[in-house]
């Protein structure tokens, strides 16, 4: 599954109240697999589990005495696992509504930042440790395309 993720994150760093940390996590992709149960003919449990990966985008602000870009660390790639599980509901043949709860865990990365221009010595760098967890979820409508007209009886 990929998706077109845009989620951004911005926080005072408590050491240094004159600067603000924003991250901004981007396109994620997993793989995944699924099994499931049916508890209906039209109603399926399923829980599901695999690989995760994406890209986060790291800057510090500074504030004082005017806002200027302090360091930064972009296009930083995390994989990771994800777990989840869902529900299905076929309501009429070929269609269904879903919805899904996935918990995605990217484990904790040292980054390496780059000084901002004029801010610091180009030779000074900061590493910071973080962890990046995401919980998702998702709605939504499902068409199943029947191309044979019917179900396939196979004979030996």
């Amino acid at each position: 599954m990929y998706d077109y993720a845009r989620i951004n994150s911005s926080h005072i760093l408590p050491a240094f109240p004159a600067f603000n940390s924003n991250v901004r996590l981007k396109d994620m992709y997993t793989v995944t697999g699924r099994i499931g149960y049916l508890f209906t003919p039209q109603l399926l449990g399923y829980v599901k589990g695999g690989g995760a990966w994406t890209s986060v985008d790291y800057v510090i602000n500074g504030t004082v005495p005017v806002a200027f870009n302090s360091e930064n660390a972009f296009g930083v790639n995390r994989s990771g696992w994800t777990v989840g599980g869902g529900i299905e509901w076929m309501f009429t043949p070929g269609w269904s509504v879903f919805g899904e709860f996935n918990y995605m865990d990217f484990g904790t990365k040292t980054s390496t930042f780059v000084p901002g221009r004029g801010v610091l010595p180009a030779s000074t760098t900061d590493v910071v440790r973080a962890k990046l967890e995401v919980e998702q979820f998702l709605v939504g409508v499902n068409y199943k395309f029947n191309f044979g007209g019917g179900p396939v009886d196979a004979k030996y």
